[in-house]
Order: structure tokens, then sequence, then C-alpha cells
């Protein structure tokens, strides 16, 4: 987003870009009315449950994205989606949160994904891969080898007449014949001609002080690894009458020594 412009001035001769990226412009020979509805022009999509990972304070309309945690790994920590999303928007949300949509190489990996999913009533969930070349041949959006399947009997289907070139696994409210926690590809909306499947995102673990009131906050860290300090306010200079030696937040306290006769 390069520029947003509601044109609610209302006075003056400039239009104010809104997005936050400062390109503001120039109104020429404009008049204004009061004479007008109420109305807010910026209407911005997003999460809007303050509980959840993704929450965004300046979201207008709910557009079912917001993300649960559900599990970690030795590396990473998982989350779905709220509500179901196309694998296309799926993937940009993982990127916009440092993440991507989760990979599995390993039968080690299946069965612990299987599990984080298994409580869930959800039919399908995405995996971040996907058939480029419509020859069912697929590649992980992370560049991982894609050396470990787990297809349902029959898949993948995915050609040039009948386009499925997404991954999902299917959850544990799949139709009989979709086995929990076998692979299937789907096209981008997931078989409904609407959005039908979760996000499933793997978002690797940083770990650090995630305390916003502590003195060595790390606004990166998505796991707090105990390490966060408390702020000690007091005087920093060495020099100062009151030096405190265990502050480390100058609160500008610092009176200098003066020397003389106190008798």
């Amino acid at each position: 987003l390069v520029g947003y412009w509601n044109f609610n001035e209302g006075s003056g001769y400039t239009v104010y870009d809104i997005s936050g990226n400062g390109n503001h412009g120039t109104i020429y020979g404009a008049t204004y009315s009061e004479d007008v509805p109420e109305n807010n022009c910026l209407e911005v999509e997003g999460c809007t449950d303050y509980t959840a990972f993704n929450y965004n304070p300046n979201t207008t309309i709910d557009n079912g994205s917001c993300l649960s945690l559900i599990g970690s790994n030795d590396s990473s920590l998982f989350y779905i989606s709220s509500n179901p999303l196309t694998w296309e928007y799926s993937n940009y949300l993982s990127t916009q949160l440092s993440g991507h949509l989760a990979t599995i190489t390993s039968q080690e990996e299946n069965e612990s994904i299987t599990n984080l999913i298994l409580e869930y009533p959800i039919h399908a969930f995405w995996l971040g891969a996907q058939d480029i070349s419509n020859s069912n041949n697929f590649q992980w959006e992370t560049g991982e080898e894609f050396s470990y399947e787990n297809w349902n009997n029959g898949e993948p289907t995915n050609n040039n007449v009948h386009l499925e070139p997404y991954l999902n696994i299917w959850g544990s409210n799949a139709l009989e014949h979709e086995l929990l926690g076998t692979w299937n590809d789907y096209d981008n909306d997931g078989w409904t001609g609407e959005p039908h499947t979760h996000a499933l995102i793997e978002i690797p673990i940083i770990y650090g002080c995630s305390d916003e009131t502590a003195f060595n906050f790390n606004s990166e860290a998505n796991t707090n690894d105990g390490s966060c300090i408390p702020i000690i306010d007091g005087c920093m200079d060495s020099t100062a009458f009151n030096y405190n030696v265990g502050a480390n937040t100058d609160d500008s306290s610092c009176y200098p020594i003066i020397y003389g006769c106190m008798n």
C-alpha cells in the first residue's frame, strides 16, 4: 500500500495520506460542505478479536483471519484461522506474520500435526505446498525438499483440466473417505467454490522477554524465556552524588557532588 486518501478533510488545501506513509497531496479548487451523512471511507479488513495472535486495532471489517495457537514443537508455533480462507490468502497471511503455511517433511511431523488438529472439528487445513506446473509435482513454499508424502487414497489429482494445485491435510471433520492426517490437493477455495479450508500457519519460535513493561522487552520474541528484567529507575551517572549502581533506567534525578565544609 503506497497511500490511502479518504478526502474527508473538510477544510484546507491538503489531502492527508492516512496509510501512515506520509504521501500527502495538495487540493486545488475544492469547496466543502457539511451537509453530508456521517461516514468513514477507510475500511480495513483483518482480525478484530483482541485475544487473537494477529489482532489489529485498526481493523474495521473482520475477515475471519484471526489466529489461535494450537500447539508447538521444538522449533515452531502452530496457529489455525478462525474461519475458512483461500490458500493464497492463507499463504499471504503467514508471510505477513514472519511464518509460512505448515510444512511436513517426515512421518513424525505428520503424526505431530495430526495430533494438534485432532481436537478441532474442522474439515481441512492448508499446508504450504503447491503444484505450479500442474503435473502433481508439489513443492514446499519454504524450499524444503518434498521427499515425504502422505496422500489420501487416489490423490493427488491435479492436472490442466481439473486444477487443484494447493495442498491440504484432512481434519477430524472430514468425510468418511477423507482419512484424518492424510493429504489432498484442492483448488484455491477448497472444494465448494468459496473458502472451505482453514489456514494452518507455522511460525518459528523466537525466545526472549515478551513483557512490554520489562527493561529488556524484545518486540520480536513470541515465546517468553524467563529473561525479563524489571525497570529500575535511578541515577546512572557514576560521578553523581546519588549514583545508583542497581539502576538500569536513568530518571534524571542525578545531582552533582558539591565539596565544601559541612561542619
